[in-house]
């Protein structure tokens, strides 16, 4: 199995168990959390932030450490998107990642997460392979946890995506929740 690096634009407690735990005890064991429980923005030493104009031909430029579009307080993150000109780009937003900082091979993740609506919107929380660096995407492995695409507000994505299965060669292994 790939080793996962998580990226999430929501919030997120991970419960994750190693094989040895899972094999010989059956018990869960906490590894890493996240429960928003101070002011300002997030905490440096579990997130780090992707900058600039980043995939999908997205309008949004992402910045980093930036209050006005993600910032912690009241145990929420938020992350809000703006109508602005913003280093050639005319909507700021956030994208915050684990990269480099948490990495895990097995486990669960539990999330709790408010979705905005309206078209434009894109809100996901996923996983990458942390060889991504080396062998790009989708041979690095994906798992989008949830997606919410906004012209769609009835429905909530879940897709796995490698080499072999991916919408590019139109063999991905989507599921689709109805709300």
């Amino acid at each position: 199995m790939k080793t996962l690096l998580l990226f999430l634009l929501l919030t997120l407690i991970a419960s994750c168990q190693t094989k040895k735990e899972s094999q010989s005890t059956g018990t869960k064991k906490l590894v890493w959390s996240e429960e928003f429980d101070y002011t300002g923005l997030p905490d440096s030493t579990k997130w780090q932030y992707e900058e600039g104009l980043i995939r999908n031909g997205e309008a949004q430029y992402y910045t980093r450490a930036r209050l006005k579009n993600t910032n912690v307080e009241n145990g929420i993150l938020t992350i809000t998107a703006h109508k602005e000109d913003f280093e050639g780009s005319s909507y700021t937003s956030a994208s915050i990642n684990t990269k480099g900082l948490y990495e895990f091979t097995n486990g669960r993740i539990e999330v709790r997460a408010k979705l905005p609506e309206g078209r434009g919107t894109w809100p996901a929380i996923w996983t990458l392979g942390t060889n991504i660096d080396k062998v790009d995407w989708p041979q690095c492995g994906e798992i989008d946890i949830m997606e919410f695409v906004g012209f769609d507000s009835n429905k909530v994505y879940a897709n796995v995506h490698t080499g072999d299965y991916n919408h590019a060669k139109g063999t991905g292994r989507e599921v689709i929740i109805t709300v």
